[in-house]
């Protein structure tokens, strides 16, 4: 899992998890340039300068992508899922937005990378 970090004056500074997720895709979606809204204030995120500047104040600070390792972490997988999970394949299948699966997926979602419930 990749994460993007700023680096001010020696200090390293993540970006929370909502703007991380938007730079990934960004970045994945093999754009040169994307902007980045942090409250009031906004950013453009140069990926061939790996540099980020406030359009503000035109000031810029070096960007790093890091990934995360994962390797050997144990991966639990829900109960209710059909899948081998023993081999680690998952299948995907589509859920009715009204289902309490669903629901519960919503629910857990917000609560855990948009800090809300």
């Amino acid at each position: 899992e990749p994460l993007f970090r700023s680096d001010d004056d020696c200090s390293c500074n993540s970006y929370d998890k909502t703007s991380n997720l938007e730079i990934e895709k960004a970045f994945q979606g093999s754009k040169s340039k994307f902007i980045l809204e942090i409250e009031s204030s906004k950013y453009e995120i140069d990926f061939s300068s790996s540099m980020q500047t406030s359009l503000s104040n035109r000031k810029q600070r070096p960007i790093i992508r890091e990934d995360v390792e994962t390797a050997g972490a144990a991966v639990e997988f829900p109960s209710t899922w059909t899948s081998d999970t023993d081999k680690g394949e998952i299948t995907v299948v589509s859920l009715q937005s009204s289902s309490k699966e669903y629901q519960d997926i919503v629910k857990n979602f917000k609560s855990t990378l948009l800090g809300k419930s």
